[in-house]
């Protein structure tokens, strides 16, 4: 699928959503229940593991 554009970066919350169309809201959620993983980087920074991501969505669009 379209999902290897995730991988090797380090993607912002709000870029995420926008590129999925989901809101940011279910992007913190998603890390929250460790569907996906985040680095944080201080108390206002964090970003998106790629590889994560693509395979969370990888596996999402199978079931």
């Amino acid at each position: 699928m379209g999902f290897d554009r995730f991988r090797n970066r380090m993607i912002p919350p709000q870029k995420c959503a926008e590129e999925l169309s989901v809101s940011e809201f279910t992007i913190h959620r998603w890390i929250r229940e460790k569907k996906i993983r985040a680095v944080k980087l201080s108390s206002r920074c964090t970003r998106i593991i790629g590889d994560s991501l693509a395979e969370y969505l990888e596996t999402a669009a199978r079931a």
